[in-house]
């Protein structure tokens, strides 16, 4: 399957959402994780096991490290399955 940056944002906001009760309408490209959406690290750690439905493979945190806004959080998971893609 083919991931586009709307389809990730949609699943993430899911995710968000389903999982941690953020509520859909604050989520933005722009949004902050912890600032703005209040995601702590375990939330954090917690988000990275449900990522693992979209990329099929476990993410750690290293892949995530420079993550801030929900717009690094999807370039980043682009960036995770280009990477495997090309490995493939």
């Amino acid at each position: 399957m083919t991931h586009t940056r709307d389809s990730l944002l949609t699943r993430i906001t899911d995710i968000l959402h389903e999982q941690f009760d953020v509520e859909p309408s604050s989520i933005t490209l722009e949004s902050r994780l912890r600032e703005d959406l209040d995601i702590d690290s375990i939330d954090a750690v917690n988000l990275m096991i449900e990522l693992k439905s979209i990329t099929a493979k476990k993410i750690t945190l290293e892949n995530f490290h420079q993550v801030k806004t929900i717009g690094d959080l999807i370039d980043a998971v682009l960036a995770f399955l280009a990477q495997d893609q090309a490995a493939n």
